[in-house]
């Protein structure tokens, strides 16, 4: 491909991380690559939806993107979206006798093009399957991207964004802030060891994914939020914190949770790694009622969103790798475990596919059953399976104490 095809972008902090941490990865990037199961009913018209999904998946460039240093920086390389087209429209294959685990484990580079979409009837339903590295959108892309397939399929056009101004925003905002990092993140940090240490080896490193229902229904979940003037991210966030210090007997516990990081109308319709992790640093003094660290947790989360900008990494001081152990996520994508039916009678069912690898002693992420319940994905390395299972049942306990209150 000629190099008048491409535009080349210097990857954001956003994307630097992450690639590095794939590059590192001993599961060859895997704990990076991630997918989206797009389950169509029986009737849907195939080859209408077919075009819909490459349309929009050429014109999101940036899922396409391969890297390449260049003067010791991490350059995005962004196809053109003909080129995109051309591909996809010729290269689409069954993933018949592929599992959902065999496409989320590609055994890519990291330096090459993540995007994949394959195709497979299961008997009963259309299935689409894309792939792609977790480095180049975050959860509220993909919720824009299945949007904007539906009014490609339904409306013959969508407006959904590849915008290069607001990518290059990301860089920009973190390199011009005026805050600065308390000390005290820095000073703590080497206090949040309460997992068991990991080391380089197969058997340290083995890990699982598991996924709990905490039988606990959105709608409960919202009326006890409501009552105590607080989101429900923060009652879900709040409960795991409080547990973690008590099951580990230290006050202060420092969690990795991703911010959304957008900050226009034009960012908040763009596809791209806007999202970023920021240390979230709750401190509970001893004898501090259940519900009033709630509200210290709230506090928390407020005083982190106004940092959501920063590039951590490069307030590190020397010996510090990273500020925390684990790193929770809520509702990814909205849209994940929903159905949605469509304007001809047809319906669509999303999937998010995890390839059962991790980046972090614990990863959680929340979200939503097809039921409304409230489901939790943790995924950690097996020696840690004593505290998750002690984490989990705490969790549980604590949101019945809190809605019986």
């Amino acid at each position: 491909m000629s190099e008048a095809n491409y535009t080349y972008l210097d990857a954001p902090f956003t994307v630097r991380d992450k690639w590095t941490g794939a590059v590192l990865d001993s599961e060859n990037g895997n704990s990076y690559y991630a997918g989206v199961k797009l389950k169509f009913s029986s009737q849907i018209n195939l080859g209408k939806m077919r075009l819909a999904i490459i349309a929009v998946l050429s014109h999101v460039r940036i899922l396409s993107s391969s890297m390449k240093i260049e003067d010791d920086k991490l350059v995005m390389c962004l196809p053109s979206e003909s080129y995109i087209k051309e591909g996809l429209l010729n290269e689409l294959v069954l993933a018949n006798g592929e599992t959902d685990q065999d496409f989320v484990n590609p055994n890519l580079s990291p330096f090459q093009n993540g995007l994949r979409l394959k195709y497979q009837w299961d008997g009963e339903r259309h299935c689409f399957f894309i792939g792609f590295w977790t480095f180049t959108c975050d959860g509220l892309s993909i919720d824009l991207i299945i949007n904007a397939i539906i009014d490609c399929y339904e409306k013959g056009k969508f407006a959904i964004l590849y915008d290069k101004n607001s990518l290059l925003n990301i860089e920009k905002r973190s390199k011009y802030s005026d805050f600065v990092i308390e000390s005290e993140y820095f000073e703590k940090a080497s206090l949040n060891n309460y997992f068991k240490s990991i080391k380089n080896d197969l058997e340290s490193r083995k890990s699982k994914t598991i996924t709990i229902d905490f039988e606990i229904l959105e709608d409960e979940l919202r009326r006890v939020a409501r009552r105590l003037g607080v989101t429900d991210f923060t009652i879900i966030f709040s409960l795991f914190q409080i547990s973690i210090s008590e099951i580990c007997e230290q006050p202060t516990v420092i969690t990795g949770v991703p911010f959304v990081n957008r900050y226009s109308l034009t960012e908040l319709n763009t596809v791209g790694p806007f999202a970023n992790t920021i240390p979230v640093l709750t401190s509970y003094p001893e004898k501090t009622k259940f519900i009033d660290k709630i509200f210290i947790t709230q506090e928390a989360l407020l005083d982190s969103s106004q940092r959501q900008m920063l590039d951590y990494s490069k307030y590190l001081p020397k010996g510090h790798k990273k500020l925390y152990n684990q790193i929770f996520n809520s509702w990814n994508a909205k849209l994940e475990n929903k159905t949605i039916n469509l304007s001809d009678g047809n319906f669509l069912s999303i999937e998010l596919i995890h390839n059962g690898t991790v980046r972090s002693e614990l990863d959680i992420t929340f979200g939503s059953s097809s039921s409304g319940s409230i489901l939790g994905k943790f995924g950690f390395y097996c020696k840690n399976s004593e505290i998750v299972n002690f984490l989990i049942e705490s969790i549980k306990q604590k949101f019945k104490i809190l809605k019986e209150e």
